[in-house]
């Protein structure tokens, strides 16, 4: 899908606002960003808000997502989620002139620290828990990871030529890994349809998880934009890959951290022996669904070249999963 442009002028974003919400003489400040959306900060007065420009104008997908985030306020939960304002008209988000927008109180903490580890894990399984008990009325609008599986072997050649030429400019040889590594998800489908499947969150990275520091919990969780029926050890398989940007993957801090994350995990939900088996590769899955994601992105705007940095990175997971998959199985059936 064609990105949108968000790029409007702080102007634009205050008659919006003030034409459509309850805020007035509003102030905006630029927020750190994340790879799907624009974030912007919002003061009215001593309050603060977060403002998210959706860079896609799927409206059925923001309805589906604002449904779960709904569901889950309905539930008392030991954190915090957005809180979608509502406009003037009654809705959770606004649609002007093609544009996705949508206002939640913003929600206090501090980033990811590595004594936050434990906290991580438990917070995995606690949110893999409570959403196996939310029910979504509104229609699914696609799966990044299962649509990966269904993609065509033939499509394939296609991919590889693309990559290899501008604007990519990817090396013949790591588009071939790539290649091969997507073919081995294909051909994986029949045991991933095994696996239990339930609604899950899709992007609990440490960046989308806040922790207040002083008592080591988790204060929040953010963007649940990827939130979609799919294989519960997607939910693990996820935070995972995160492990791995904070030291040189061939640290032995690594598998410390790994083993701190699957023991939170498990202190609220169970790997059965097929997912703890399935688990490297359904990391790769994550990856590579990611990497398709934003190698369409690029191909449509040359704006987002979130790709040129996250390629490499898919690469050097492959890499490792390849060298310390047994590994990272045998931790998660050990702790």
């Amino acid at each position: 899908m064609k990105g949108v442009n968000v790029n409007m002028s702080e102007e634009i974003l205050k008659d919006i606002i003030h034409s459509n919400y309850s805020l007035k003489n509003v102030e905006i400040m630029d927020a750190p960003q994340g790879a799907s959306n624009v974030t912007k900060f919002i003061f009215e007065g001593d309050q603060k808000y977060v403002l998210r420009l959706y860079k896609h104008n799927n409206q059925k997908k923001v309805i589906y997502e604002h449904e779960v985030v709904s569901k889950m306020n309905d539930i008392p939960l030991d954190f915090s989620i957005p809180t979608f304002m509502l406009t003037t008209s009654g809705r959770s988000y606004l649609q002007s002139n093609d544009h996705l927008l949508a206002i939640y109180p913003f929600i206090p903490g501090q980033p990811f620290q590595r004594h936050n580890i434990s906290a991580f894990g438990k917070l995995i399984g606690t949110t893999t828990s409570v959403l196996n008990d939310v029910s979504v009325n509104a229609t699914p609008q696609g799966n990044p990871y299962l649509e990966l599986l269904k993609t065509s072997p033939g499509y394939l050649p296609s991919i590889y030529n693309k990559l290899i030429e501008p604007p990519f400019n990817f090396s013949k040889n790591d588009v071939k890994v790539f290649i091969e590594s997507i073919e081995l998800q294909i051909s994986l489908t029949s045991e991933y349809e095994k696996l239990p499947v339930q609604l899950i969150h899709g992007d609990l990275t440490r960046q989308n998880v806040l922790f207040n520091n002083e008592s080591n919990l988790v204060s929040g969780i953010l963007d649940f934009e990827l939130a979609s029926e799919s294989y519960k050890t997607l939910e693990i398989a996820t935070p995972l890959v995160s492990m791995l940007r904070m030291k040189s993957p061939e640290e032995e801090d690594m598998f410390a951290r790994i083993k701190e994350l699957i023991a939170g995990y498990k202190s609220y939900e169970m790997l059965s022996l097929a997912e703890t088996e399935l688990l490297p590769r359904l990391i790769m899955l994550r990856l590579l669904s990611i990497s398709l994601y934003h190698i369409n992105r690029f191909a449509n705007s040359t704006v987002d070249n979130t790709i040129i940095y996250y390629f490499p990175f898919m690469l050097i997971w492959e890499k490792w999963l390849s060298k310390h998959g047994e590994k990272l199985k045998n931790i998660c059936l050990s702790v």
